[in-house]
This record gives C-alpha cells, structure tokens and sequence, in this order.
C-alpha cells in the first residue's frame, strides 16, 4: 500500500468517523440506560476506568497476535524455503509510513467499531434485551424485580443477547471482507470469530475503547511485523522481528497473512471463550431457599 493509499485511507475513514459518532453515542446512551442499569451488580468489567478498558484491549490484541504467529514462526511457515513467496512491497521501510500506518489504522477501526458494534450491535441487543425482557421473563420475576432471581434472569438475558447480537452482525462483519485479496473460507471463519470476539468485548464494557484498541492494536500491529491485514500488503517489517513473505499453508494462512490461519482460529476460540466467561463471572448467585428466585433479603448485607 503505497502513502498516497494511506491517506486516502485516513481522509475517507476520518469522516465517516465523525458520521457515525453522533449515533454512535445515542445508541450507546440507550443501551447504557436500558440494559447495563438493569444489572445488579454491574459487570466488573464495565466498571472499569476507560484508560483500563483500553488497555484491556490491548492485552488482548497481544495475546491474540502471539498465539496466531507464534505456531507458524517456530513451524517453519515464515521462513525462507520451497513454497516461500515474498509479500511483494511496493513501498520502502520508514518511520513515515509507520506513523501514517497507525493513524490510517486508528480510524479505520475506529470507524469499523462504530458501525458494526456500535450502532448495529447494540441497537440489535438492546431490541432483543428489550424483547426477551418482556415476552420471556416469568411473571414471578417481574413482580420482584430486585430479588436474586430476578438479577440473574436479566445477567442471563444480557449474556445471551449480547452473544446473539454480536453473531448477527458478524456475519455482515465477514462479508466486508469477502473480496479481499487471497481470501479462503477459513479466512472468513477467522474475521467472523474476530467479529464476535469485538462484539462481546464492547457489550461487556458498554463502551468502544476495549474493541477499538483490539482492533487497531491487531491491525497495525500485523502491518507493524510486515504481515498482511486481512489479504492487504501495507508496508514492509517496521521493526527487527518481521517477516517479508511466508510458506503457504494453514499454519502462516499463506498470501491472506495470520488471519487465513488456523492458530489464528484457535486463538479466537480461546478469547472468545475467555469473554463469554468474564461476562458470566458476574452473574448473581442462585438463591435455592425461595421457589420464586428469592427476595432482596436473602442478599447479605441487605
């Protein structure tokens, strides 16, 4: 990707940016208000302070980048060899397009977190909390709805809503990308799951700074080491450790990078596991003294 590219890149991404805050922070809003101050106790999680969420999302980039270039690294599918092909650069090396990289990056997928998660995520999670809420929920519940059983009814709902709606709108995630260079079905696989690990990620912390730095810590940091993003050749390695071309196969994911691999779909698994259970850690205790989910006296300190 040549720098006239990158700054297209950025143009184009800024403002569809400033499109989509506005609604962006409304569905947020309603989402903070509607689900997230139903659950008692709120998720740790979303209790954190911004700056931890971000890194939050950092950490998790990192862990997913080793465990989906380390297995191909020490199996030989980044090394030189028969069936090695270079990534084919068009651009030198430099500090200039490393820093332009990363701002091309920071909107890209800041823009990508908006659209995707934060507005038609949780516009579709909020409808479904919504919906299940009021069609599903026994009447018992509803007629405490302080009790133990109550609270964990609606952390359940919200579990599960958010895993829905964030399957929903990954499939829509994956097909942005589905004529990218290089792309195979298990490539399509991999952002899917990429998709559903951003989409928990931003619906356990009701905010998109955990996903957003996932997303471009992953990107820039792939372009970073040489490696493609997503089937797209950005710039040569930036740094000591990087790699200029790979072996084709399931280990390095070939021409398409780290994200047509299967340590990357493993990697993914793992860390959307991960999430699905940091969002169920939170959930209410049952309360097994009272038929109908127990009442705010059988909490302690109550």
């Amino acid at each position: 990707m040549s720098a006239v590219e990158m700054q297209s890149w950025l143009a184009n991404y800024s403002l569809y940016d400033l499109i989509l805050l506005l609604p962006a922070l409304l569905v947020l809003w309603l989402y903070r208000r509607a689900v997230l101050r139903q659950l008692v106790p709120r998720p740790p999680v979303a209790r954190a302070p911004l700056a931890l969420q971000f890194a939050y999302g950092v950490a998790l980039a990192l862990a997913a980048i080793a465990l989906s270039i380390l297995p191909a690294w020490i199996g030989g599918g980044y090394k030189l060899g028969a069936g090695y092909a270079t990534y084919g650069y068009t651009q030198g090396s430099s500090s200039a397009n490393g820093l332009a990289m990363w701002q091309m990056f920071a909107v890209q997928s800041l823009c990508e977190e908006l659209l995707f998660r934060g507005v038609g995520m949780l516009l579709l999670g909020v409808l479904l909390y919504w919906l299940s809420a009021h069609l599903l929920k026994p009447a018992a519940l509803r007629r405490e709805p302080l009790s133990l059983g109550a609270r964990r009814w609606n952390h359940l709902n919200w579990l599960a809503c958010g895993v829905l709606s964030s399957l929903v709108v990954t499939l829509a995630f994956s097909q942005v990308h589905a004529r990218n260079p290089a792309v195979s079905s298990l490539a399509m696989l991999n952002i899917a799951l990429a998709g559903l690990v951003l989409g928990e990620l931003y619906w356990m912390q009701g905010t998109p700074l955990g996903a957003w730095a996932l997303h471009l810590c992953w990107n820039a940091g792939l372009a970073t080491l040489g490696l493609p993003v997503s089937g797209i050749v950005v710039t040569p390695p930036l740094s000591i450790l990087g790699f200029t071309g790979a072996r084709a196969g399931l280990l390095s994911g070939g021409a398409f990078g780290p994200e047509g691999a299967l340590p990357n779909t493993i990697a993914l698994a793992l860390i959307a596991a991960f999430l699905m259970w940091r969002m169920a850690r939170g959930l209410p205790p049952r309360n097994s003294l009272s038929g109908n989910g127990g009442s705010p006296l059988d909490e302690p300190g109550t």
